[in-house]
């Protein structure tokens, strides 16, 4: 009965934690989608990526939204690359104004970098194969 009883307790407290991470990353990918968005808007003549950065937010908010944890997953390391590739634009580019729009995009992308870790369990390969090697630009 006592064993009944705690794997019903770990059972709630596993579901709970899942609703707890999809909650915090529903939050900070939209936060991300708006911030992304919105540097596309003001900087896109100029970066174009800051355009395919801003859809790849949609499509990772919509992953994290409707798809299970490797979808999650795949479509953040899609986004990585893509946050990776604008970042070096804007470091790259003499404009002091876009590099300030663009600390709202590195702080969103930052709280998803954090929030995806409570996804990475479910696929334990992707620790084999590097694809969260974490930067202390993003981990302080």
């Amino acid at each position: 009965m006592i064993y009944l009883r705690s794997s019903v307790v770990l059972l709630v407290m596993t579901v709970a934690g899942c609703a707890t991470v999809h909650s915090s990353m529903m939050k900070s990918a939209d936060n991300l989608r708006s911030s992304a968005s919105a540097f596309a808007g003001d900087a896109g003549r100029d970066f174009p990526r800051a355009v395919e950065f801003a859809s790849e937010t949609h499509y990772f908010l919509a992953a994290v939204d409707h798809a299970g944890d490797r979808e999650v997953i795949s479509a953040y390391e899609r986004l990585w690359d893509e946050y990776h590739a604008l970042r070096e634009d804007v470091e790259r580019s003499n404009s002091q104004e876009a590099k300030v729009d663009f600390k709202h995009v590195n702080q969103a992308f930052t709280s998803v970098a954090r929030d995806v870790r409570g996804y990475s369990d479910a696929d334990g390969s992707i620790y084999a194969r590097g694809g969260f090697q974490h930067d202390p630009y993003y981990d302080p």
